[in-house]
């Protein structure tokens, strides 16, 4: 693990299904009808008082209850203590969750937060904005997005909130969460990147992010995150501590995407080739740039290690290729290139243009499917 501190992230890379209970209850996402052209509204008071107005009361408090785990004290003695996985030492003794993370809704009964704020736990409550309390159920997950959908049982719940279909780099935002155990909060900021592909929380996940200023803290994971028309535009992930305004908020393309699937009891299928890539080595991008290919310092994948068994190599890719196009879009960077198959299903053919030698070509390869750890 490295230095950098995530909200409790967790990076398993499995996909969940939900249970048959939740269709009951479930229709379909509130997608946006709005373009990226529609202004801001005038309000007296202020953006973020005017969204939370409209929306506060779609967004609850998740508390967890520990896994209770028998452990060894220093002098070998079994004991009996509450604690989350892998938080005790030999010898320490676990302090109770207080807290753990927030939700909001999207259908009728069921909800959206991150998998890794209801993961391993022995239950969970969500609680209102007035107070009431429900037993949670985590209906289903993806951990490579790390979202995922709780379903609550009560009357007069509150509405489902819209989800945005565009957002903008630069594009002010608002925040809503339970930041620490506190009670709900409101932060405000600005979209300072889009389509972010930062190693520090992304790891190996093929996952669209937005990097945004609002002050984030501990608890906020799994809250919405508001565009000016009170549209969620992201859920709320992971800070960088070591930064100053550094947040990260999954990206409402990726809810429209997946949310829909684990809610209606299916896996979240992802396309995938079992290749090695790496940047364009210099030598290589010495070759791109007499042949004239493409911009040769931001087009280009290196294809260093290939499975022999897998489609790309049946199919006609070999190591030391450059990927320079998958179906006309212009790949740019590995991360990139997942997250373009990963929005293509297992099965589908698609065209790769490659740079073999001093020689360009078009090859067709069809998908293999990304299988979970």
């Amino acid at each position: 693990m490295n230095r950098f501190y995530f909200i409790a992230l967790v990076t398993a890379l499995t996909f969940g299904t939900i249970s048959p209970q939740a269709l009951a209850g479930f229709s379909s996402l509130v997608l946006s009808d709005q373009s990226g052209d529609v202004p801001c509204p005038s309000t007296p008071r202020g953006m973020a008082a005017w969204v939370s107005s409209r929306n506060s009361r779609s967004v609850a408090r998740v508390t967890t209850r520990p896994v209770k785990l028998a452990r060894l004290s220093s002098n070998g003695d079994s004991l009996g203590r509450e604690t989350r996985p892998g938080s005790l030492v030999k010898g320490q003794e676990a302090k109770r969750s207080q807290f753990a993370g927030t939700a909001f809704f999207f259908s009728e009964n069921l909800l959206v937060t991150n998998y890794h704020v209801v993961k391993d736990t022995a239950g969970f409550s969500v609680v209102l904005e007035d107070g009431r309390e429900f037993e949670g159920v985590l209906e289903g997950y993806d951990a490579d997005s790390d979202l995922a959908v709780i379903r609550v049982e009560g009357k007069d719940l509150p509405p489902g909130l819209v989800i945005a279909n565009t957002v903008v780099l630069g594009e002010p935002v608002v925040g809503i969460g339970y930041p620490l155990g506190l009670q709900q909060s409101i932060t405000q900021g600005i979209v300072s990147g889009v389509n972010v592909e930062s190693s520090f929380v992304l790891e190996d996940r093929s996952v669209r992010l937005l990097q945004i200023d609002a002050p984030i803290n501990p608890g906020n994971s799994g809250g919405p995150l508001f565009n000016c028309l009170g549209e969620v535009v992201g859920v709320n992930m992971a800070i960088h501590p070591s930064g100053q305004g550094i947040a990260w908020s999954i990206s409402a393309e990726e809810i429209r995407h997946i949310i829909p699937a684990i809610a209606q009891g299916k896996k979240v299928s992802r396309g995938y080739l079992d290749v090695g890539l790496s940047k364009v080595p210099r030598d290589r991008r010495e070759v791109l740039r007499k042949l004239d290919v493409k911009p040769a310092q931001n087009v280009g994948v290196y294809v260093f290690s290939i499975d022999s068994e897998g489609h790309a190599a049946q199919q006609g890719l070999n190591t030391g290729d450059i990927i320079l196009s998958i179906a006309g879009t212009d790949v740019k960077s590995p991360r990139q290139f997942l997250r373009l198959l990963a929005r293509r299903s297992p099965g589908e053919i698609v065209t790769l243009s490659i740079l073999r030698g001093s020689t360009t070509m078009d090859i067709e390869i069809i998908l293999d499917q990304r299988l979970s750890n």
